[in-house]
This record gives C-alpha cells, sequence and structure tokens, in this order.
C-alpha cells in the first residue's frame, strides 16, 4: 500500500457528509445548489476528488502553521472558532488579536 493510499483513505474517512447548521462566508463563491444540497446534509453527486481532500488537508495545516507563528508574537491571539453575530447568523473568526 502506498502512502498517497494511507493519506486518501483517511481523508475520505474524515469528510463524511453532515447538514450544515448556518451560511459561512465561504459558500458565498460556490454553486448556489451546491451551497443548498449541502446544507440540508445531501451527499453530493460529484464528490470532492482525493487530489483536492489532500489540497484542503496541505492547507489546514498551513493555516495551523500560521496560527502557531501569530501565536508566539501575540500571545493573547484566539484559535480559529465559531461566532455568531445576529445581523450576519454565524461565521468562523479565523484569527483574533485584541
Amino acid at each position: 500500500m502506498s502512502i498517497q493510499s494511507l493519506i486518501d483513505d483517511e481523508l475520505s474517512v474524515e469528510r463524511e457528509s453532515k447538514v450544515k447548521e448556518f451560511w459561512y462566508a465561504s459558500d458565498l463563491g460556490k454553486c448556489p445548489a451546491s451551497t443548498y444540497f449541502s446544507r440540508k446534509g445531501i451527499t453530493p453527486t460529484h464528490p470532492l476528488d482525493a487530489r483536492t481532500l489532500r489540497i484542503f488537508s496541505v492547507g489546514n495545516t498551513f493555516e495551523k502553521w500560521l496560527f502557531d507563528i501569530i501565536k508566539k508574537k501575540h500571545p493573547e491571539a484566539r484559535q480559529p472558532e465559531t461566532m455568531t453575530i445576529k445581523e450576519y447568523e454565524q461565521g468562523v473568526l479565523e484569527a483574533l488579536v485584541i
């Protein structure tokens, strides 16, 4: 079994469909139908391919690495978290430095 196969198997387990309870800023550039069905928890007819999942995973790793750098300079910085603003429903705060 190749390393790539091990990674692909792990990533396919991580990305199971789930019902999204809120709209997210990252949904803005997506196909409206795709966003709607995703929010309803409907399994896509064309799921993301293994390469795309690997790219997303590397992006998540990069985000964690970048936040660790921010945290060194600004220890008061908070981890990414979900926040709710009444006027805009809900979003994900990437980093907050006060």
